[in-house]
C-alpha cells in the first residue's frame, strides 16, 4: 500500500490516537463519548502506523481526476481557439447555432 502521509503527519496522528485512547479510558467519560474517543483513537494511531489515510487517499483522488479534466477542457478549447481565424472585421467568428437548427435537433 502506497504512504500518503509525511513523517510529521505520521507523528501527529499517532500521538493524536494515543491521546483519545487515553481520555476514552478515563472512567468520568460516558459510554458513547467512550465509543467515539475509543475509534478516533484507533483510526488515527492506525493512520500514523501505517502511514495511509483513506480520506486523504480520495481527496487527492478527487482533486487529480478535477484538475486532469479542467486540463483536458482547457487544451480543448485551446485547439479550437488557435483553429479559428478572425474574419474581415477583425473579430473572432463564433459558430453560434440559428434558432432552425435548435429546432431540429433531438435528445
Amino acid at each position: 500500500m502506497e504512504q500518503n502521509l509525511s513523517t510529521v503527519d505520521k507523528y501527529v496522528r499517532m500521538v493524536t490516537g494515543l491521546l483519545a485512547l487515553g481520555v476514552a479510558s478515563r472512567r468520568r467519560v460516558s459510554p458513547m463519548t467512550r465509543t467515539i474517543l475509543w475509534s478516533f483513537g484507533a483510526m488515527k494511531l492506525a493512520e500514523g502506523a501505517t502511514g495511509w489515510c483513506p480520506m486523504q487517499a480520495v481527496t487527492e483522488r478527487l482533486t487529480n481526476q478535477k484538475s486532469s479534466r479542467s486540463s483536458q477542457s482547457s487544451s480543448r478549447n485551446d485547439s479550437r481557439a488557435s483553429s479559428r481565424q478572425p474574419n474581415a472585421g477583425g473579430s473572432d467568428d463564433y459558430d453560434i447555432p440559428s434558432y432552425t437548427k435548435m429546432e431540429h435537433q433531438t435528445h
